[in-house]
Parts: structure tokens; sequence; C-alpha cells
């Protein structure tokens, strides 16, 4: 980030931005969204199927007073918190709208409008720098 506010600075450039932490964000992704997304961006269609098998099979058992409920309730949406691909699954679901997003800023000679990572999003505006005026009213 210090690269991109030396760089907007130095070309006379204001840097605005916004973080987002989408809320509940990996409890709306469903499961046909998620393997749709593997799918679109290339993923190894072994690695979708294996995916696939595991959230298709998918069961929630509800606890109350200590015990544990005999029946299984199938789960049909929700990207696994703490899983080591949540993230990466995350982001693929959400790239379409990201990448619809104008690029603003040049890091490196890369236009970028966003960073992201699974639900953490720093959204990079800028502008050009506006020159202060201040008038005075010389009949007072």
């Amino acid at each position: 980030m210090a690269n991109v506010l030396t760089e907007a600075t130095k070309k006379g450039f204001e840097l605005h931005l916004c973080a987002l932490d989408l809320s509940k964000a990996f409890d709306t992704v469903t499961h046909s969204q998620a393997i749709f997304s593997l799918f679109s961006h290339g993923i190894n269609i072994s690695v979708i199927f294996l995916l696939r098998y595991w959230y298709s099979n998918s069961v929630l058992r509800i606890k109350t007073n200590m015990r544990v409920s005999d029946s299984k309730i199938p789960v049909r949406r929700w990207v696994r918190q703490g899983a080591v691909l949540s993230p990466s699954i995350f982001k693929l679901c959400i790239s379409s709208v990201l990448s619809s997003i104008p690029p603003t800023c040049i890091l490196n000679s890369v236009n970028i409008s966003h960073l992201a990572y699974a639900d953490d999003i720093l959204l990079i505006s800028r502008t050009k720098k506006r020159a202060l005026f201040v008038c005075f009213n010389s009949s007072i």
C-alpha cells in the first residue's frame, strides 16, 4: 500500500480507500455457485469432483442439552470456515464482481482497483489533487 500511496502522490493524485469485511460472506456461497466458479476458472476437473463430493455430503446435526440429534440436515450453502481452500474458492466466486471494477491506480506498472483476500477487500481509487483556492472579500 505504501508503494501505491507514494506513486499516487508523486503524480499529483489523492488516494481514496474503502475497507470492506463482508459479514457472513462464506455462509452466503451456495455449493452450486462454488462448483460453477471453479469450473469457469479452469480448475482441474478432478479437484472439482472431489470438492463437489465433499460438499454434497456435508450434513449438520443439532446438539441440545448435551445430546446430539439422530437426524442429519443436508447443507447446501457455505464455504467451510478454516479450510485451506476456502479463501480461494470464495475469491473465485466473487471474482466477476471484483473484475468489473475499473482500475484507477498503478503499482509496478500494473493497474489495480482493489486488494482482496477472501472476504476482506480494500477498494482503491485515486483522483487528481484539487488546488485549494481561498477567496477574500475586499469589501469588508
